[in-house]
Order: structure tokens, then sequence, then C-alpha cells
């Protein structure tokens, strides 16, 4: 939305701080947004409630997004993956001068939800020796392939500059202060016209390699991790679906897919996979999905097509390499809760996005928000706050209490957050790894 408030003097941060009495050093949780690279903004989420039910200090961070933050030239002047670099300078300022504020600079927390998660995952990765953070709370992103990274910056870069009359051939610096030189809504329109997202890029000193890779090989940093998703994490392509694929969402809603729908949805949502046969790999997700889920039908094999692909298969990858490794405690939990006020489709549980809206304690802000919702919301921070603490989510005794394992190699334990009884079971996502990480892998 080009006509939306917005400024580039957008570096900013907010700090809650609980009121609790406490003389000690408060944890710290720092909650990096992200509804997209292309979209990032810290006063969504009032951190006041979490803050109070997790006993911690917590900071919600602005940074630059779009061509703003993620336009690469791969030059000096416009290296990319400045949005990145902006969120690893609030951390620096917050390790400087929390303190100030009752914060502890050694028990940083790091929290984010989809992009702001996915790029908490290339800061785990990162190969620079810089300790910003001690723990993370990971929800519902993995930076993972090109639908998150721009294999070919240039060509987006040259695009832009084309479409706002800059110099295009070269990358020379004078595209660059052409491109500096245009207006934030003007380049924001322009932005919009070429059709093209920006997004981190492989700089060769932030980020070399996907963060998967770097994990798979022991290099990253040591960390303690929660690891969340949600049991519908398929639900964010509705949104795409409403605006680009109508007539297929309405059929979806009305559970009136054909196998053809399927196929062409599979193949529309495949066009990121860089593979050598495009046609194997979409037979190879309707066989997959549609035998693992047939007797649910059409509709549930495309949700959890969707899922998995984009989020659900990543998370758990990444939890059970970090677990082989353990260079630091992992915990991973699903949030299974359809919210009393949900506007999603009846067939869908717990949506994309509605883990947060808990853990934030968002939902606390709704006078008539049942009792049950309520308690799950207040156990869900305070299982952060103790994470943010002493590394360990579990809840001892008391109404909220929670025996939340540690996810192992050998138990794979996820915590399942529901308005009834909270209870630990075994991933049943091992053959959505194996797929998305073993199989589609040997088609590139």
């Amino acid at each position: 939305d080009t006509d939306s408030e917005m400024s580039e003097d957008c570096l900013t941060l907010n700090l809650y701080v609980p009121d609790s009495g406490d003389t000690g050093r408060l944890p710290v949780i720092v909650w990096l947004p992200g509804e997209g690279f292309d979209y990032a903004i810290a006063r969504q989420f009032d951190g006041s409630y979490l803050a109070v039910h997790s006993n911690a200090i917590v900071v919600t961070v602005n940074y630059r997004v779009s061509a703003f933050g993620f336009l690469a030239a791969l030059t000096p002047d416009a290296p990319g993956n400045v949005g990145l670099h902006d969120q690893r300078m609030a951390l620096r300022w917050i390790k400087k001068n929390v303190a100030r504020f009752g914060g502890d600079p050694d028990t940083i927390t790091v929290m984010g939800r989809f992009t702001g998660s996915m790029s908490i995952s290339i800061h785990i990765a990162t190969p620079i020796k810089e300790k910003l953070f001690e723990k993370a709370v990971m929800q519902s992103g993995i930076a993972v392939g090109d639908y998150v990274f721009d294999s070919d910056p240039l060509n987006t870069t040259e695009k832009l500059a084309s479409a706002l009359g800059c110099p295009s051939a070269d990358f020379s610096d004078d595209m660059v202060t052409c491109l500096r030189n245009v207006s934030a809504p003007e380049l924001l329109r322009a932005t919009a016209r070429i059709g093209k997202f920006f997004k981190p890029v492989m700089d060769g000193v932030l980020v070399v390699e996907e963060p998967l890779e770097v994990v798979k090989k022991g290099r990253h940093q040591a960390v303690d991790v929660i690891i969340g998703t949600n049991q519908h994490e398929g639900s964010l392509c509705f949104l795409t679906l409403q605006y680009l694929k109508s007539q297929f969402f309405e059929r979806l809603i009305q559970n009136k897919l054909t196998t053809q729908d399927v196929a062409d949805m599979v193949q529309f949502h495949l066009r990121d996979f860089k593979v050598r046969d495009d046609d194997v790999l979409s037979l190879l997700v309707q066989h997959e999905y549609h035998y693992q889920h047939i007797r649910e039908g059409l509709r549930a094999q495309y949700v959890q097509f969707c899922g998995d692909m984009y989020v659900a298969s990543h998370a758990e990858q990444m939890a059970r390499l970090l677990a082989h490794h353990k260079k630091g405690s992992v915990y991973v939990y699903q949030f299974s809760h359809r919210p009393s006020f949900s506007k999603q489709p009846d067939f869908i549980a717990a949506a994309h996005g509605d883990d947060v809206l808990f853990a934030m304690g968002l939902v606390l802000k709704q006078h008539d928000l049942p009792k049950p919702e309520a308690r799950l919301s207040i156990k869900l921070g305070a299982s952060i706050g103790n994470f943010a603490l002493n590394s360990d989510p579990s809840i001892v005794g008391g109404a909220h209490d929670l025996q939340w394992p540690e996810y192992t190699e050998e138990n794979q334990m996820v915590m399942h957050f529901t308005t009834g009884h909270c209870a630990a079971r075994r991933s049943v996502l091992g053959r959505a790894v194996a797929f998305w990480h073993d199989i589609v892998p040997l088609m590139k």
C-alpha cells in the first residue's frame, strides 16, 4: 500500500519495562516484526502484555524493508541486506543501553514471526562472529530457497532503475545516486509497477549460505531456541489466492476443488523452485500429498502442501539439525487452538500468525475474551519469559503448570498449545521433512 503512513526515518524501537518491583536485572526480549520483507512495523505489536506476563523488558524494533532495506547492486554503495544490518544495529544498541532500563545485556532473546523469524535464522547462521543475543524464539519462518532469497538481485535492481529512468546498464555509481535521489513514495510506486519483491541476497558477508546449510555443517551460532508453528500454516496462502486466484479460492472455501485445480495451484506455488523438470516435481508433490491425506480430501491436501512447503517442514528440519549439533537447547511447539474470534474458514484450526496473538498477549485486549483463551495467552507468555530467563520454557506448579520437554534427535517432542491440557507429542512431520529436504533437492 503506497499510500499508507510511512517514513524513511524508521530506525526506531520501543521499550516496554514491566513494573514488577524486581530489583535484579531483567531478561530482554527483542521483537522483530515481519509480514514479508516488504512490510514490517513495530507499532503493530504492543509489547506491554508480554512484558508483564514474561517479567521481561520487551523491545520492538523497526527496520528498513522493501527496496529501502533490500535493494542490492552488490556494490559497496548498495550491497543489499541493509534491513538485516538495521536489525543488528538495533541489537547492538540494546546490548549497550538496556542496562539503563533495568535489563540484562547478557540475557537477550530475539523473537519474531514469518520474515522476522526468517531474519533470526539468518543471524544464527551468519559467519560474522558477534554475539548479539543468547536465545531465539522463531515463529513460522526459516529462510529457505528462492522464496526468501533473491537469486538474481541485479535483475531486480535493473528493473527498478529502468522504471525510474535511472541508468541501469552497468550498475554504476550514477545508478545508485539516481535511485537515492528518488522520493520514497515514487520509489514504492515503481516497486509496485515492476512486480518484483526485494528480498535478502547472498552478499558474501552477512549471508554466505542458506541457514539450514550452515546449521547442517554445524557452523551456526550457539543459541538456545524455541521453534513454533501453527496447525494450519497453509492458511498463509489464502491472502494471495483471494487476490490472484479468486475462483480457485471460492471453490476451496466451498470444498469443490477438482484434481486439476490442485494440479494448477501446485504449479503456481512451485514457480520459485529451480529444478530440472517442473512437471515432474509437480507430479511428485501431487502424488505425495494425495496419498498422505487421501481421506481428508483435496482441500486438506492443498492446505497441508502449502503449510509444509513454506513453513512447517523447514521449521522441523531446523529443529532436527540444531538438536543434532547440541550447541544449545531446542524446544518446539505447535499452536493448535482455533481462536474464538477467528475470521478463517471453519476448516482451519490455528492459522498462520494465531500463535503470535496469544504469545504477545494481544488477545487480552478483548474485554469479552473467554477465560480459557486468556489463560492460554498468559501461559504462553509466561513460558517464553521463563525461557528468556533460564533457557527452559517449563512452568513449575501453579495454575499455569507446564512440563515442556526439550526436543532431541531421539524424542522429537513437540508441545501442543490448546485451551485444554497442553501436552507434548512426538513430531509427525518426518515424511514432510524427508520430501522437501531429501527428495526435492535431488531435482535441482
